[in-house]
């Protein structure tokens, strides 16, 4: 298991992600906790490995288990989770080692229009990143 979290410092805060084991927002300034969030269920097995990403106010979270795989997208003030979207792949495979990525989320412009890409074991998705509301 990777022993540190990814982190990401954006404005005055860290944002520390360590998978399924928690997401944490800290003040960077004096260190004090601001939330933390540990709802995300999913069996890493071997680790947690992917980094968050920020789009519009949100932290985006790559949950790959052995067990389950989806997208999460906390708000970046309070860590309620938003949005959750699983993996609509067929692995072809009850092997949960080939269901992991361990990827992080690129989000660009292309046609002027926010496009995010997903790399995932077997596959690659690209969609506008809506995941602000639930339809």
């Amino acid at each position: 298991m990777r022993r540190g979290a990814a982190r990401v410092p954006i404005f005055g805060r860290v944002y520390a992600h360590f998978g399924s084991y928690g997401t944490a927002c800290l003040e960077t300034g004096s260190g004090r906790v601001l939330w933390e969030w540990r709802d995300l269920p999913c069996d890493h097995f071997r680790g947690p490995g992917s980094s968050p990403v920020f789009y519009q106010g949100l932290l985006i979270l790559t949950m790959d288990g052995f067990d389950v795989q989806y997208l999460c997208a906390l708000d970046k003030e309070c860590g309620k989770t938003i949005r959750k979207t699983g993996r609509s792949y067929e692995f072809g495979s009850l092997d949960g080692d080939i269901r992991k990525a361990y990827s992080t989320p690129i989000i660009f412009r292309a046609g002027g229009e926010a496009q995010m890409e997903r790399r995932a074991s077997g596959s690659r998705r690209r969609s506008a990143p809506r995941l602000r509301h639930r339809p």
